[in-house]
């Protein structure tokens, strides 16, 4: 599987995830760009499930422009609005129905603001500002608890480095090398 987490800061935000794939037993070690972390103009998406999504996001989707920030709650509505119909219509029209277990569980920032995007499309944010998905989640969400709270975007940038290694320590369907990229407000 994988771990990505994310870090909220009060206008930024910091995602980052492993490299490794684990598929029916093979272990792939990605090269640079072809990872479960995706940064496109507006966004950085990182994934963990099925791998296919990563690929449309990089190689297929033309994912819509985000409005200018506001208000959280006009970016909530563009999430609910535009940009979860839009992955929805992508994954149909590129002939990718994933059912039951299958699917893949999004990180998704967008203007400084972290979404989490369940498999099933219901979104949610979290007022302690830390997500993660995938099979190391649990111990990078847990690492990234245990660590001061970040004062600024590099002591996010260290925190996820450290929370991810910790995850790819004891969970064998992460590894490295990390990827680990932030995200300004606007």
């Amino acid at each position: 599987m994988t771990t990505a987490i994310a870090i909220q800061g009060p206008t930024w935000a910091v995602v980052g995830a492993d490299t490794r794939v684990v598929d029916e037993g093979r272990i792939f070690n990605l090269p640079a760009g072809a990872g479960k972390i995706i940064r496109k103009p507006d966004y950085i998406i990182a994934l963990a499930g099925d791998f296919r999504p990563a690929q449309i996001f990089a190689h297929q989707a033309k994912l819509p422009k985000p409005p200018a920030y506001t208000t959280i709650d006009a970016l909530d509505k563009f999430i609910t609005q535009k940009f979860i119909p839009y992955v929805r219509t992508t994954y149909t029209e590129v002939g990718y129905t994933p059912t039951g277990e299958e699917g893949a569980e999004l990180i998704v920032a967008t203007q400084g603001i972290i979404y989490n995007v369940g498999a099933d499309f219901t979104w949610a944010r979290d007022k302690r500002g830390i997500y993660g998905v995938g099979t190391g989640s649990d111990y990078a969400i847990g690492a990234l608890a245990a660590l001061d709270t970040p004062k600024n975007v590099n002591d996010a940038m260290a925190n996820a480095k450290q929370a991810l290694s910790i995850a790819c320590s004891y969970d064998s369907n992460s590894g490295e090398p990390l990827t680990i990229y932030q995200q300004a407000r606007g």
